[in-house]
Parts: C-alpha cells; sequence; structure tokens
C-alpha cells in the first residue's frame, strides 16, 4: 500500500478548482468609473 502522506514528484497537474468570488457593498464602491474584470488570477502554491 502507498503512503499517501509522502510527497511525490510531479511536474504537471491537472485538477478542478472550486473558486468563490464576492464584491464589496456598493455604498464602499466607487462607482462613477467602470472596472474592468478579466478574470486573470495568479496562484501560489507551497508544497513540502
Amino acid at each position: 500500500m502507498d503512503n499517501v502522506s509522502q510527497p511525490i514528484a510531479a511536474q504537471n497537474l491537472t485538477l478542478d478548482l472550486l473558486i468563490g468570488t464576492s464584491i464589496a457593498r456598493a455604498d464602499g464602491l466607487d462607482l462613477s468609473n467602470e472596472v474592468p474584470i478579466d478574470g486573470s488570477a495568479t496562484l501560489e502554491m507551497t508544497y513540502l
């Protein structure tokens, strides 16, 4: 049986990622200008 608590070497990883989004209340936003949302994100993972 494999010991699943030990790290393994991996170069490529494919997985499903669930992301929850939210936006600040309108009374705390500057709504005088449009703010584009391009969908870009940076993920940082610490492994080991």
